[in-house]
């Protein structure tokens, strides 16, 4: 990781909080579709209670850990990688903070490849 400013480090922490924020209401949606599919007469209270614990079990405990952990550098990377911040939410931001979510895509991407590679290779 890079040696970042104050600033740099307060602005990651931002950040990381709203890609936390988005990410948190993208996973609740499933669990409003799962709600109104109860409503509806689709599933049972019982189904939504157990969607509802294996949410709290795992993608909610997942996030916090991701988003609350002492490395936000990497959330915020990965948060923009996939989309839950866009370069909008980077305006403002230094230069050593937009070349370093640009360099962690473009590696991400390389390993992407190599992996995709790879498990098309096997797959053979």
């Amino acid at each position: 990781m890079q040696d970042f400013s104050k600033s740099d480090r307060q602005r990651i922490r931002s950040l990381a909080g709203l890609a936390w924020e988005r990410h948190l209401r993208i996973e609740l949606e499933k669990l409003r579709t799962s709600i109104d599919a109860m409503n509806d007469g689709e599933l049972s209270p019982f189904d939504v209670n157990d969607q509802i614990h294996k949410f709290h079990d795992g993608v909610s405990q997942e996030l916090f850990s991701s988003f609350s952990g002492s490395l936000p550098w990497f959330a915020v990377c990965g948060a923009h990688v996939d989309g839950i911040l866009t370069d909008d939410d980077l305006t403002g931001a230094r230069e050593t903070v937009l070349d370093g979510t640009k360099k962690f895509a473009v590696d991400y991407a390389t390993l992407h490849d190599i992996e995709t590679a790879t498990d098309s290779t096997e797959g053979r």
